[in-house]
């Protein structure tokens, strides 16, 4: 039926496909996803952190120590720069309009579309379109797709603390990726031989 084909043909259509099918799933019959046991816990919102844990770990099994130079030149400019800029914009609404914000936005919600990204949406355009250093970027991106970065510009701005525990489960699983990536190239996925 060459399913996995078709959805290849649309732009990032392994993420796009699935995430409308399970909103419209959830939209008709909001109940299905929530059967009990294992399934209840893998399809529905009970086991988002232990998915969101396995993707940062799986992510940094796709670099080894030797890609981090290409890592950081490829997608550590980006997420610099963006998140200099969005995080210049909410220090300044923040100043002068404290959380409420503007035009009945609150500062917080400009901060995160401002400084995070869409790192389901990077990596579905990067099994069509990239390459191993596309690929290998990819961390990079895991450090404003979360809360990390926008905690530390709230903990600037000073309207709240920095938890650093928040720091070390974004980066921990990231690291444990890279340090089993390093010591044997094999449990790299096959990302290398895919993208071209």
């Amino acid at each position: 039926m060459r399913i996995l084909e078709k959805i290849n043909k649309i732009p990032a259509g392994t993420m796009i496909v699935p995430l409308f099918i399970s909103a419209i799933l959830n939209t008709i019959c909001p109940s299905i996803l929530r059967i009990g046991s294992y399934s209840q816990a893998l399809i529905s919102d009970d086991g988002l952190k232990v998915m969101m844990v396995l993707t940062l770990l799986f992510t940094g099994t796709q670099m080894s120590i030797s890609d981090i130079p290409e890592a950081l030149k490829r997608g550590g400019s980006h997420v610099l720069f963006k998140y200099l800029a969005g995080a210049g914009v909410y220090i300044l609404i923040f100043h002068y309009f404290g959380n409420n914000g503007i035009l009945g936005t609150c500062s917080l919600a400009i901060l995160c579309a401002l400084t995070n990204n869409n790192g389901s949406l990077y990596m579905g355009l990067v099994q069509s379109y990239g390459d191993h250093a596309d690929l290998v970027a990819r961390p990079m991106f895991n450090l404003n797709s979360g809360p990390m970065l926008s905690l530390l510009t709230i903990g600037i701005a000073g309207s709240n603390a920095i938890s650093w525990q928040e720091y070390v489960t974004i980066l921990l699983p990231i690291c444990i990726g890279i340090l089993l990536c390093t010591l044997d190239d094999k449990i790299k996925l096959s990302g290398k031989t895919e993208l071209h």
